[in-house]
């Protein structure tokens, strides 16, 4: 591909996701007029641009720990732990999750943090966490 047909590939690309969808194939004939090979290849950068969304827009590791964090999280719903029913996930930070719980022995709603395993282990981050 030369030089000038890729810029000219990128500019009808732009200018084409820039347009409404139901625009887009009216402003791509037009554009590329009887260029075949130049419509299609323009065709092939949006359908790959709709495709990729919202690709590497977080880390994956943090959308991988959100995620296992959220299925822990559906698995302890319900669960009890001592007196503590669980009823749903308020949030996840770096030490551990914060859960809904019923008190059943009191009869009230209460706050339960589950420290990750990694914290649970270390002596200096449970003393913080105690006080």
């Amino acid at each position: 591909m030369t030089s000038d047909r890729w810029l000219l590939l990128n500019e009808l690309y732009h200018a084409a996701v820039e347009l409404p969808a139901n625009q887009q194939e009216a402003f791509l004939k037009q554009a590329c007029a009887e260029d075949d090979a130049l419509r299609q290849e323009v065709e092939s950068l949006i359908v790959s641009h709709q495709h990729a969304g919202t690709f590497i827009t977080e880390p994956a590791l943090r959308k991988a720990a959100r995620a296992l964090a959220h299925e822990r999280a559906a698995s302890l719903v319900g669960r009890m732990f001592a007196h503590y029913r669980i009823n749903s996930l308020l949030g996840v930070g770096g030490m551990g999750e914060v859960y809904l719980a019923e008190e059943t022995k009191l009869d009230r709603k209460v706050a339960v943090k589950i420290l990750n395993e990694t914290f649970s282990q270390d002596e200096s981050t449970l003393s913080r966490f105690i006080h």
